[in-house]
């Protein structure tokens, strides 16, 4: 029955429509990886807008990564938010949370000026940090607290590394 649930949301996702719900869980638990799953869209799109701007060979290879990394990290979460009892099919159903702060990079991607685009970035990062902060602080089953921690440190890392790059000034290439 799992099996068919699972094919039948895939296969509503693919086409698009509404919101597919599973079988029942925690409201909160399912809010919390909602809100994680549209964190990681938000922040996928802005590494890849990023990407598309900066300068520097080196931060177009990263951020191109990073994007392709926060695509695998909402495919996860979604993943375990249909195991957990819903998912929101369509991107633009789910919820606007105030965690969100990659618009921001938008802006800074018009200017096409490599510090603007790194000073967003780092508050978009700043932004996921505490939306996976805020999810680590809930009572959350064992498996998606392991998955959430893993995610958190990868942005963490994330994160240093747009730090090192303002303390290290280079030539563009």
């Amino acid at each position: 029955m799992k099996t068919t649930l699972v094919m039948a949301a895939m296969l509503m996702a693919a086409m698009n429509v509404g919101t597919v719900y599973a079988q029942s869980a925690s409201p909160e638990v399912v809010d919390t990886l909602n809100n994680l799953i549209s964190t990681s869209i938000d922040a996928q799109k802005g590494y890849r807008q990023a990407a598309q701007v900066v300068v520097l060979k080196e931060l177009k290879g990263r951020f191109k990564k990073e994007s392709f990394k926060r695509a695998k990290f909402a495919a996860a979460l979604k993943t375990r938010a249909w195991e957990e009892g819903k998912i929101y099919a369509n991107v633009d159903d789910l919820p606007v949370y105030s965690y969100n702060r990659w618009v921001d990079v938008k802006s800074a991607v018009q200017s096409q000026d490599d510090r603007a685009v790194l000073d967003s970035l780092k508050a978009g990062e700043r932004g996921a940090l505490k939306a996976y902060h805020d999810a680590l602080a809930q009572l959350l089953p064992k498996h998606i607290e392991v998955l959430l921690k893993n995610q958190k440190d990868e942005i963490q890392s994330a994160y240093d590394r747009l730090n090192r790059e303002f303390q290290q000034p280079r030539e563009k290439k």
